[in-house]
Parts: structure tokens; sequence; C-alpha cells
């Protein structure tokens, strides 16, 4: 294993440190290794940012959104759009 030596602003580990934290890492190099591996492997995830999961936290926080939002029955076009994107994104 490689040692990789990085230099933050202050303010900027600070932010590292509490987004660690609130993703469920045990330090801030764990956080750190798991973005380094998840932009590694970023080509085959193919999830958009706000979709990503990062931790069981993360997924029980995008499911009460999920829960909370307004209900909408899909429609033909609807569902002709999300296979045109299916479609396009497994090209």
């Amino acid at each position: 294993m490689t040692t990789l030596h990085v230099q933050l602003p202050d303010e900027l580990r600070e932010k590292v440190e509490r987004r660690a934290a609130e993703s469920g890492y045990r330090s801030v190099v764990e956080y750190v290794q798991a973005l380094v591996k998840e932009d590694a492997e970023a080509e085959n995830a193919g999830a958009p940012e706000h979709l990503r999961v990062r931790s069981t936290d993360d997924v029980e926080r995008k499911l009460r959104e999920a829960l909370a939002s307004p209900a909408s029955e899909m429609t033909s076009a609807d569902w002709a759009e999300l296979r045109r994107k299916v479609s396009d994104a497994s090209r």
C-alpha cells in the first residue's frame, strides 16, 4: 500500500472531518480512501451524484426523502423516457 500525504487548509480539513463523521467513517483516512475508490470506479457506477449512497445513514435519509416526496402515477411517456435513458446509459 502506498502512503499519500495531502495538505488541506484548516477550513477544508474541518469540513472533511465533519463529512467523514456524518457518513459513518471511523476516520478521515477511511473517508478519503472511499472517495478515491469511488472516483476510480465512477465510470462503472453511472449513478448521478444525488443518488450515490455513502453509508447506511445515507440510504435511510434518501428513503425518507423519497417517502416524503409527492407521489405521481407513471404515464406511458414516463416509462418510454425511462427506457430511453436506460438504453442510452448501457451503451
